[in-house]
């Protein structure tokens, strides 16, 4: 057996309180074996990082250490399993059972886990950094979770995806960052000043209730509804720029009925500019983005040598990732940002599947798609530019910034 399984097996130590029942250790079985079969008849390709026989290596070491695991080890095994097949879209959803989480949102930034928005009771930390949870640094929580985060390309998307999956109690418990299910110590820096505090974990409901309490750097743009749910636009008359905020993605019918009166718009504004902006786009149906950029691609008056401008990041993923490296070829778009989370050339389309008796939720992919000639890990923004947590801080948008730098205009934002 590989040191890596041996590693593996080593995390399998919790108390037997937390351990299966009978009926439990004889459903999670069926239930693996399900999940086996299913990512082996219905990915279009699970085997093109690791042999099938790895594969199946890591289900008998999970299947023989059953009696022996918590539920929420098992779960921690599966998103593993998933995980190492190394496709983004073939993940094993822990949210889809009972979780609770830290009552934290943060963002992962320059290394630092920071502290974005809170619950009531620890709004006071709302901009520190977290650097230790039970005594383990963040560098180290890091490494320890990555081979069982879900929704993972490349590195870019395991940094975006670190940031929320870090919250999650059960995980962070089974894999040995946390001593309890229920809570955590953690270790922040407060000016300067390390603090240790208590934490317990919420509920999901109360958990969803957190908001961002940085300012959104482009909430200017929530100004112009153009009839494309998820896309938002601010239009710069004395610049001639067209900003849309592509957020998430609407129905390609609402794109198709919107379109007319959009084109309308701009053509009697003379639009020479288009700025679109794909980040933290995780993805939607890519034949909705190219229904967009038909749209646009009718705009007489826009400068299409160097006057669109595509911006990317670490959260741009799936279809997102994919709307970019087509924008970059039809509409001659210039990309700029950070690199994307997405892989251009991936598996996706997943196909979701719910285990019989657990009833927790995974996807394999059905389809390769290849948008670049020279296999690579992302896609890379011709002008790369990353904000840091002081650009964050004082509500400067350097990306967006850049993009005005290109374009040569000045808006009045």
């Amino acid at each position: 057996m590989h040191k890596w399984y041996l590693l593996s097996l080593m995390l399998f130590s919790l108390s037997k309180a937390y351990s299966l029942s009978g009926t439990q250790l004889d459903n999670w079985r069926e239930d693996i074996h399900y999940l086996q079969e299913q990512v082996k008849t219905h990915h279009l390709n699970a085997f093109h990082s690791q042999p099938e026989s790895d594969f199946d290596n890591q289900v008998n070491a999970i299947l023989a250490h059953l009696p022996k695991l918590s539920e929420a080890e098992v779960e921690s095994q599966l998103m593993k399993l998933m995980a190492s097949i190394k496709d983004g879209h073939s993940n094993y959803y822990p949210m889809s059972g009972p979780h609770q989480h830290f009552p934290f949102q943060f963002l992962y930034i320059d290394g630092a886990l920071r502290i974005v928005g809170a619950t009531p009771k620890y709004e006071a930390l709302i901009g520190s950094e977290v650097v230790a949870i039970d005594g383990v640094t963040i560098p180290q929580v890091f490494e320890q979770l990555l081979p069982y985060l879900y929704g993972v390309d490349n590195r870019y998307s395991a940094q975006d995806r670190f940031a929320f999956q870090v919250t999650l109690a059960k995980v962070l418990f089974a894999v040995g960052i946390t001593k309890s299910p229920s809570s955590a110590t953690f270790t922040f820096n407060v000016s300067g000043k390390p603090q240790s505090q208590a934490v317990d974990v919420v509920e999901m409901s109360k958990f969803a209730s957190i908001q961002t309490a940085l300012p959104k750097q482009q909430e200017w743009a929530k100004e112009n509804d153009i009839g494309m749910p998820g896309i938002q636009m601010r239009y710069f008359d004395a610049t001639k720029t067209a900003y849309f905020d592509f957020d998430t993605y609407p129905t390609f019918d609402e794109v198709i009925d919107s379109c007319t009166s959009l084109i309308k718009q701009l053509t009697k504004r003379q639009t020479q500019h288009l700025i679109i902006d794909l980040r933290d786009n995780g993805g939607g149906s890519f034949y909705t983005g190219l229904a967009f950029s038909s749209c646009l691609s009718h705009l007489d008056t826009v400068n299409w040598q160097r006057g669109v401008v595509v911006l990317i990041n670490g959260g741009t993923f799936s279809a997102a990732m994919s709307n970019a490296a087509q924008y970059h070829q039809i509409l001659n778009a210039t990309l700029i940002g950070s690199p994307t989370g997405g892989d251009p050339n991936h598996y996706g389309e997943l196909l979701m599947f719910t285990l019989p008796h657990s009833e927790r939720r995974f996807s394999v992919s059905e389809r390769y798609y290849a948008f670049v000639e020279t296999p690579t890990d992302a896609l890379y923004p011709a002008i790369p530019v990353t904000p840091s947590w002081q650009d964050i801080l004082n509500n400067t948008d350097v990306v967006l910034n850049k993009a005005f730098d290109y374009l040569s205009v000045k808006p009045k934002l």
